[in-house]
């Protein structure tokens, strides 16, 4: 869990000095409102640094909570990472969360998110983070 805590502290520092520095981010307004309503984007892109740098058994999870809203976050096997958890003003969560529970995790109604390629401007930014590892 080390490792994984590692790369995911990693990939968000990379997403924060990106934000801080490029003024060209423009994924669904990405860098404005990182990292409220960007956890989808996040996750997708985590998972896929994650993939590419050998961890096995990853997912992207989607949660809904009723009417209230939605939050996704990684798994890997039963441990879950969530690099966009401090948006949440209810709980107080590190900017990189690594942990096999948690209560704002299974308050969510959840279920596996289809995976799919990140697609072109998704892509964009995931290279633009990949420049700050």
């Amino acid at each position: 869990m080390d490792n994984l805590e590692q790369l995911a502290t990693e990939f968000r520092d990379a997403i924060d000095r990106l934000i801080a520095s490029d003024t060209s981010i423009s994924t669904y307004g990405f860098k404005a409102r990182f990292p409220h309503g960007q956890c989808l984007n996040s996750s997708q892109m985590l998972a896929t640094y994650l993939k590419d740098k050998g961890i096995e058994d990853v997912s992207v999870i989607s949660g809904t909570i009723g009417n209230m809203g939605s939050h996704a976050w990684v798994t890997v096997k039963d441990v879950i990472v969530d690099i966009t958890a401090d948006q949440f003003e209810d709980y107080i969560y590190p900017k990189v969360f690594v942990a096999a529970e948690s209560n704002l995790h299974s308050s969510y109604s959840s279920e596996l998110a289809m995976f799919q390629d990140l697609g072109q401007e998704l892509s964009g930014t995931y290279g633009k983070v990949l420049r700050y590892l």
